[in-house]
C-alpha cells in the first residue's frame, strides 16, 4: 500500500509548482555561484566541486539556508491538503486505518522529497561541472582557503564522494521539511498557514538560537540555520553530527504529525 502512496506523491510533483520550485533553487544557485566566482581567480577556489559547496554551504555569501526550505514547502506544502480536496483521503480510509494512512502519507512524502531533492542538486552539480574547470587538491590545503572544514581529508582524497553525501545531507534536510509540513496541516486550516509557518518558524528559532549565543556556543551551533549548510564550512562539525541533527529532528517530527493526526481524527468524529 505504501507503493500507491508513493506513486500518488509522485504524479503530484508533476505540476507548475514544482517547476517554479526548480527555477527558484537553481536561479538562486546561479546567483550565488556568479557573486562568488567574482573574487577568486585561483583554479583551488574556482573549480566545479568547491563552487557547487559555496553555493549551497558558503555562510559568506550563500542565502541558501533561507531560500532552500521555501524551494520543498512550495513543493509539499499542501500534499495533505490535496489528500482531502480529491478524495484519496476518504477513498484510503475504506481499505485502511486512518493509523495506516498517516504512517504511509510520512514516508511517501518523505521518500519523495528526498527524490526531488537529489534531482535538483544533481542539476546544480551539472551546471558547476559546465561552468568552472575541473580540479583535484594533489597537495596539502594552503591556509587561506576557503574549503569544507568537516572531512576535509574525503574531500580532498575523493570530491565526487563527498559531493554525494553533500546531496544526501540535503535531501535528509527536505524529508524534515516536509514532515513539518505535515504537522501544520494537521493544525491550521488554511493551505498559506501550514506551508509559511514551518518556515517562519524555522527562521525564528534559528535567529533566536544565533543571537543568545556566539560562534563558539553550543545555542550558535545547533541553529537550524547554521546546520543546514555553513556547518559544513565550521571546524566544530562533522557528518556524523550533521545527519544525527537531521535525521533526530525526521524521527521526533514524524511521531509529532501521528500523534497530531490521531488527535484531529478522533475530534472529526
Amino acid at each position: 500500500m505504501v507503493k500507491r502512496f508513493v506513486k500518488i506523491e509522485f504524479r503530484r510533483i508533476c505540476r507548475w509548482q514544482t517547476l517554479l520550485a526548480f527555477i527558484v533553487f537553481m536561479a538562486a544557485f546561479i546567483h550565488i555561484s556568479i557573486i562568488d566566482n567574482a573574487g577568486y581567480s585561483t583554479i583551488g577556489q574556482n573549480n566545479f566541486f568547491i563552487n557547487y559547496l559555496k553555493a549551497l554551504c558558503f555562510p559568506m555569501h550563500s542565502f541558501m539556508p533561507l531560500i532552500f526550505p521555501l524551494v520543498i514547502i512550495f513543493i509539499f506544502g499542501d500534499s495533505l491538503f490535496l489528500d482531502y480536496k480529491t478524495g484519496f483521503f476518504q477513498f484510503s480510509l475504506s481499505r485502511i486505518t486512518h493509523k495506516e494512512f498517516i504512517k504511509y502519507k510520512t514516508i511517501a512524502v518523505s521518500f519523495v522529497a528526498f527524490i526531488v531533492t537529489l534531482v535538483f542538486q544533481l542539476a546544480a552539480f551539472l551546471y558547476s561541472i559546465f561552468t568552472s574547470p575541473y580540479y583535484l587538491h594533489i597537495k596539502p590545503v594552503y591556509i587561506g582557503e576557503a574549503l569544507p572544514n568537516v572531512s576535509i581529508g574525503l574531500y580532498v582524497s575523493n570530491p565526487f564522494v563527498y559531493i554525494f553525501i553533500i546531496m544526501v545531507f540535503f535531501s535528509v534536510i527536505s524529508m524534515v521539511i516536509a514532515v513539518s509540513c505535515l504537522i501544520t496541516a494537521n493544525i491550521f486550516k488554511n493551505v498559506f498557514a501550514a506551508q509559511s509557518i514551518p518556515w517562519i518558524v524555522y527562521l525564528f528559532i534559528g535567529q533566536l538560537l544565533m543571537f543568545i549565543g556566539d560562534g563558539n556556543s553550543i545555542y550558535y551551533r545547533i541553529s537550524p540555520i547554521q546546520m543546514l549548510g555553513p556547518c559544513i564550512f565550521d571546524q566544530y562539525y562533522t557528518f556524523i553530527k550533521v545527519f544525527l541533527y537531521w535525521i533526530v529532528l525526521w524521527i521526533v517530527l514524524c511521531f509529532g504529525t501521528y500523534k497530531l493526526f490521531l488527535r484531529k481524527f478522533r475530534l472529526s468524529l
